[in-house]
């Protein structure tokens, strides 16, 4: 075995164990500001549902009082929490089968765990942040809130632009359509009225049919249905992010920036941009999930329907990232 073969069976044996040592290893501090940023991303999101104009306000009162309820932590157990776990696990050295069957038998019994109270478990330091309808809860590891996603010394467009948009996307995966079957305890519920539904059928029509017409960017094995969920995400997303930098920055006064001839709003989409749109000849689309990285899904189609985006850079109107017509 190669060591990092290694590395990654010790993740996913000992998941919970690596995602403590790696939170204490580095400084609690990127954590801390990290929050902050996420307390403005959900700031922003009650102004926007408020603006949504496909969503009718019974149905709206009810997305606030889910996204009051909504929980997003940035994951450290601690000692106690890891010793609890790991307390009936048995490692002996020299008896490597042995300990490998323990360690899986200890997995088998987390999902276990799991069907019987859906709170009594902990995420591992290999999962990316993810929205869990179940809790109505954002798991964030502490892997993202690093470089090259966040860092507290970092220009706050770099980070809102780039942890801001990961977050932001997540939370919105709280109100979309799969959402929208979970209420804010997590427990299956059907809260979208019907003309907040029949309103949103049309807007999600309107990004479908601009999609087609950029047919050249996507990948064959890709839906509409896969596109459009992708599209809303990202583009409420990154508008959220969006939202709340520009909510931060009443508040703050930001240094120029020296050799640059962006500003600071068009360095925040320049930043979420440089995190997100990979170079397509190194990327190998691999069957459906390739909508998640094609960059005209997940960059170029929803900045270029963001009047936030084409005022930042003075797109002309009927230009490329400016077009006349927009689905918001």
């Amino acid at each position: 075995m190669t060591i990092s073969t290694y590395f990654y069976f010790i993740c996913f044996s000992l998941p919970y164990v690596v995602n403590t040592m790696y939170f204490y290893y580095f400084n609690k501090i990127n954590v801390g500001n990290a929050l902050k940023i996420v307390e403005y991303l959900k700031k922003s999101l009650r102004r926007v549902i408020l603006d949504l104009d496909w969503m009718d306000s019974n149905t709206k009162a009810i997305a606030l009082k889910k996204l009051n309820k909504m929980q997003i932590a940035i994951e450290d157990y601690g000692k106690a929490k890891i010793e609890n776990y790991y307390k009936n696990l048995k490692i002996n050295p020299g008896m490597y089968f042995r300990n490998v069957l323990q360690i899986y038998k200890k997995t088998r019994n987390k999902y276990y765990r799991r069907l019987l109270n859906k709170k009594d478990w902990m995420e591992d330091i290999t999962k990316s942040a993810s929205y869990l309808h179940t809790e109505n809860r954002i798991f964030v590891p502490v892997t993202i809130p690093q470089w090259p996603f966040f860092k507290s010394s970092s220009p706050m467009y770099h980070n809102f632009g780039s942890l801001g948009w990961i977050v932001g996307s997540e939370i919105i995966n709280g109100f979309d359509t799969t959402g929208r079957n979970f209420d804010d305890d997590g427990n299956v519920s059907l809260w979208w009225s019907e003309d907040t539904e029949n309103l949103f059928n049309a807007h999600k029509q309107c990004i479908i049919n601009q999609y087609r017409n950029q047919s050249k960017h996507l990948d064959k094995n890709v839906s509409d249905a896969l596109t459009t969920e992708t599209h809303i995400k990202y583009s409420l997303g990154i508008k959220l992010a969006y939202s709340a930098y520009y909510n931060w920055l009443k508040t703050h006064e930001v240094k120029p920036l020296i050799n640059s001839r962006y500003s600071p709003r068009q360095q925040f989409w320049i930043s979420a941009a440089t995190i997100f749109c990979p170079a397509t000849q190194s990327f190998k689309y691999l069957g459906t999930d390739s909508y998640h990285f094609n960059k005209y899904t997940r960059v170029i189609g929803p900045f270029r329907d963001l009047e936030e985006f084409s005022a930042a850079f003075n797109c002309p109107k009927g230009s490329k990232m400016n077009p006349v017509k927009k689905c918001q």
